[in-house]
């Protein structure tokens, strides 16, 4: 039996299922927010907000690093990463 894989927020104040989601993506934060977001979709429409960061480079390091523990635990994971830029 495997055991479900959470994985949490930047701040560490929320978490989602792993397998739950079927994209990760970062885009550029709104004017008010400044630097990137990044967001774990569900579907085309509703999303999980894992937060906001600085750089692209942060972002992108988040990212890399959710993936690697979606891997290590899963064996594979059923998500992917979408970087635009």
């Amino acid at each position: 039996m495997s055991k479900d894989l959470f994985v949490w927020d930047k701040d560490g104040n929320s978490s989602v299922k792993a397998s739950s989601l079927h994209d990760i993506t970062i885009y550029i934060a709104n004017v008010a927010l400044e630097g990137f977001g990044v967001r774990g979709w569900y579907d085309s429409r509703r999303f999980f907000d894992f937060g906001h960061f600085g750089t692209y480079d942060e972002a992108k390091a988040f990212v890399d690093a959710l993936h690697k523990q979606i891997k290590e635990t899963t064996g594979g994971g059923t998500t992917r990463a979408v970087f635009p830029y």
